[in-house]
């Protein structure tokens, strides 16, 4: 006899087993996602037990006489909280390695002196260079390298000057 009674467990079992095994992959698929979510969230530079620099500028082609907009950042990859620094140096060179001006920026903290916590990236309020050099000229067009030092080290970063 065809109709058995046998023959719809037979399918209810298939359906179960592979709603089962779907159900499996599932979990396993997420806990895959959710681990690789976690490795990329680690910057190594907040996990490598130093304190470093780093410096930006808002873009890297300026037209000239364009405000330059320059980010000082401090990431403290230690596992215990440090000291914020004082004090920003800023220098611009041109090509040649000339350095075309310099300013410092003085940094007025509360005693006891604040601290950046463990595995933490800071970025201080953006410092503007007007493309003028010292004597107060505004700069010809070429590329220009920044250089930002804290007492936690020194970062550069290059920039393009060109008229349009």
């Amino acid at each position: 006899m065809n109709g058995s009674p046998i023959e719809p467990k037979r399918q209810h079992k298939k359906f179960y087993l592979s709603f089962a095994l779907v159900a499996i992959l599932i979990v396993v698929l997420a806990v895959a996602f959710f681990a690789f979510q976690d490795l990329g969230v680690r910057d190594p530079l907040l996990y490598n037990n130093a304190v470093t620099v780093q410096v930006a500028t808002d873009k890297s082609l300026y037209t000239k006489g364009e405000d330059v907009s320059i980010t000082a950042s401090v990431l403290n990859g230690k596992n215990e909280p440090v000291n914020c620094t004082t004090s920003i140096s800023y220098k611009v060179f041109d090509s040649t390695g000339q350095e075309v001006c310099s300013w410092m920026t003085l940094i007025s903290l509360p005693i006891p002196l604040p601290t950046y916590p463990a595995h933490s990236k800071y970025s201080y309020f953006p410092s503007v260079w007007n493309q003028k050099d010292s004597n107060y000229t505004l700069v010809d067009s070429g590329n220009y390298k920044i250089r930002v030092s804290l007492e936690y080290g020194t970062s550069e970063c290059e920039i393009e000057i060109a008229e349009y």
